[in-house]
């Protein structure tokens, strides 16, 4: 529990680190800078996937070969849908006992501030993307049994569908995964909270988790009625 909520203090400068090495990595291997030939390559070698495998740089040795079978695409959306329907259900704030009636639970402002439950109905938006290339990748994609992606690539593909969830809800409004527990009417991400369990293992966990799903509806309801449609449209082009 301790090095959990450490972790969760320090996840906005890990993920803010994780772009900026992921971005400027990209950078700096366009740019005509005098960098080791080796770095450059392994750059390149994490967009080396279906019609560019056979572009791949070849200066490192058996590292130019290590790849998976480009069907493992799917995993990427997977992992991602598994990240970001997880930290919906996190961020389902809990109604009040007294509010069981639906409308009045959808006029109740179950959030916060607006700006969070805009990024509550941005993460519903993202688990809905995640879905639709999921489905697309398991059921209309056909990949050569030849098509191959380097390790690389997979392995920057899986980290980037669990950081794109945790950097879309962390750098909305005021960075809520580092409030632990500080609403305590809403249940916000109150991971501290009784109502989500943390020490009583997996399955204590999960089973905190239920309340939070059968909520998620009127959560969905109430964010929508509460941080209107172009608030939303705001968000995406910024």
């Amino acid at each position: 529990m301790f090095i959990l909520l450490i972790l969760l203090r320090l996840l906005p400068a890990l993920l803010t680190a994780y772009w900026v090495l992921a971005t400027s990595a990209v950078v700096v291997t366009l740019l005509p800078l005098p960098l080791p030939q080796g770095f450059k390559d392994a750059v390149r070698l994490s967009a080396a996937r279906g019609k560019l495998w056979s572009t791949r740089p070849k200066s490192l040795g058996r590292l130019n070969d290590l790849a998976v079978p480009q069907a493992w695409f799917s995993h990427f959306y997977a992992v991602g849908t598994a990240c970001c329907l997880l930290l919906l259900l996190l961020a389902t704030p809990l109604p009040p006992l007294a509010s069981s009636d639906a409308q009045q639970l959808t006029a109740l402002a179950l959030f916060p501030s607006k700006a969070e439950a805009v990024q509550y109905i941005s993460l519903w938006v993202f688990l809905l993307h995640l879905l639709r290339r999921l489905l697309e990748t398991c059921c209309l994609m056909v990949y050569p049994s030849t098509a191959r992606m380097h390790v690389i690539a997979y392995v920057f593909g899986l980290s980037y569908y669990m950081v794109a969830p945790l950097s879309l809800l962390n750098t909305l409004s005021g960075l809520p995964l580092t409030r632990v527990g500080a609403h305590e009417n809403t249940g916000f991400l109150g991971l501290s909270q009784g109502d989500v369990s943390l020490e009583g293992g997996l399955g204590s966990f999960l089973a905190s988790l239920l309340p939070r799903a059968a909520a998620a509806p009127a959560a969905f309801a109430s964010a929508w009625a509460q941080g209107s449609a172009w608030q939303v449209a705001s968000v995406r082009v910024c």
